[in-house]
Parts: C-alpha cells; sequence; structure tokens
C-alpha cells in the first residue's frame, strides 16, 4: 500500500551558504525522510549534519532550493504548530538559570499551552509518561546541573516526548 502522506522532512536542491565563506556548507542536497521511518544522516565532522538538520528545522535560509516539513514549507510554518509537529534534542545546550528535570520536560508542553495556561490532565500525563519512557523519573525534582551527561540527555529526549510531536529529530544522538 502506498502512504498518501507526504514525507516528514524533504529538501530539495537545498544550498547553505554561510557568511563570509567561500564554499556552500550544502550544495544541492536533496533527499525525503518517509513518515515513520527511522533515518540517519552519517558523515565526519564539518560535513554539514547539523546544517542540514537546522536547514530542515527553519533555522537557517537556504541560499537555494526548498525544505518541507509534513509536505508544507518550513519557513511558512507557524513556529508553535512546528514545534507540535517536531521535537527536537539538540546536541547541546545551555541552561542560564536553576531548572530541574521535571520543568526541563514540561517545557515539551509549551507548544500545546496558551498564553499564561495552567497545565492540563494531558499535560501531565504526556510529562509523567515521557519521564517514565526515558527513565529519568527518579530525579525528577533535582536540577539539570547537578545530572551527568548521560542523564541530562535522556532529559532532553523526554521533553521532546513530552511535545507528543509526529517527528523526532536528535542531533548526535549518541553523545
Amino acid at each position: 500500500m502506498v502512504s498518501t502522506k507526504p514525507p516528514a522532512f524533504e529538501a530539495i536542491d537545498l544550498t547553505v551558504r554561510y557568511h563570509g565563506s567561500s564554499v556552500p556548507a550544502l550544495n544541492r542536497v536533496s533527499m525525503m525522510v518517509p513518515r515513520g521511518a527511522f533515518y540517519a544522516v552519517l558523515g565526519p565532522n564539518g560535513s554539514g549534519k547539523s546544517t542540514l538538520m537546522r536547514s530542515l528545522l527553519g533555522l537557517l535560509a537556504p541560499a537555494m532550493g526548498h525544505t518541507y516539513v509534513a509536505g508544507q514549507q518550513v519557513m511558512d510554518w507557524d513556529r508553535r504548530a512546528l514545534a507540535r509537529e517536531v521535537g527536537v534534542v539538540p546536541q547541546s545546550e545551555s541552561v542560564a538559570f536553576p531548572l530541574t528535570v521535571r520543568d526541563l520536560v514540561a517545557m515539551g508542553r509549551y507548544p500545546h499551552l496558551g498564553a499564561l495556561q495552567s497545565e492540563t490532565a494531558d499535560d501531565h500525563r504526556a510529562i509523567a509518561t515521557a519521564m517514565e519512557r526515558c527513565d529519568v523519573i527518579a530525579f525528577a525534582d533535582r536540577f539539570t546541573s547537578t545530572l551527568s551527561g548521560g542523564e541530562i540527555q535522556r532529559a532532553r529526549v523526554a521533553r521532546a516526548l513530552a511535545q507528543e510531536p509526529n517527528s523526532l529529530v536528535l542531533d548526535e544522538p549518541t553523545a
């Protein structure tokens, strides 16, 4: 049976240039990730893997070509709607203020909440389920600054799962 749903991600003739660079970071890359697929982009450091991911998520504007998420050009997505569609786990990030693991995971629900809206029963369920799946429930009340590298990465995955997205993107997932 052929799927009628658009691919989760698609790039067509994607070229990305960084300011001041004489060569493109990505040059005419085309790819398609079907919905429900496990897809890995492999390559050496500096080969453009993170640039491709950031382009597919609309964080970098292409010099040429097009990027799509679920059949819609990524730049046409409302950012909250895109955050409900795609959960992202970055390879690293810094937190500027004390944050518990539960608070970090709860941030995954922000795209589902209105301004100043409190968490609903569905939000509580999604947070608890994500924390259980990633085995971080035992440190729900610990500050993220006290976690090991592996523990904080599991908490970040839990945050992305709490979003309940249709697609999940992980940058350097084995780090």
